[in-house]
């Protein structure tokens, strides 16, 4: 192998900081969601981090945006009308049980009522064969 196709690599006394420069940002990320419309440069500069922004890709992200939220409340709309049908049957099951209950005491209450007649007529014939006898 020739020795001109290795490229050697420096060594830790080497300064590396020759070779590759890395920058940083000052915040460690800003989302752009607070922007100044400049009318007259044309250019759109984020409030928060002062960055300016390529009016395109900043348009694009908003209307991406934009285009899941209206899917969101497409969806919302949907489940909305599910829990309002799902609202009624329950309130017609509350209406019958409602009813039912109503019946079922109607019912008790005029049982309890025949009884007592019951009881009423046993004490009645009772005293009526206590007198013949």
């Amino acid at each position: 192998m020739s020795d001109k196709t290795i490229i050697p690599f420096p060594s830790r006394d080497g300064d590396v900081a020759d070779l590759l420069h890395v920058q940083k940002p000052d915040k460690a990320f800003c989302r752009h969601q607070r922007v100044e419309l400049d009318e007259k440069n044309r250019t759109i500069e984020c409030g928060d981090c002062g960055t300016l922004l390529e009016p395109f890709d900043w348009a694009l992200r908003w209307a991406d945006k934009l285009s899941r939220e209206n899917q969101q409340v497409i969806q919302m709309r949907k489940e909305r009308a599910s829990l309002l049908k799902s609202l009624e049957v329950l309130r017609l099951e509350e209406r019958n049980t409602k009813a039912r209950l109503k019946r079922a005491r109607e019912s008790a209450r005029e049982a309890a009522f025949t009884q007592q007649e019951v009881t009423f007529a046993k004490a009645q014939l009772r005293q009526f064969m206590e007198g013949e006898a």
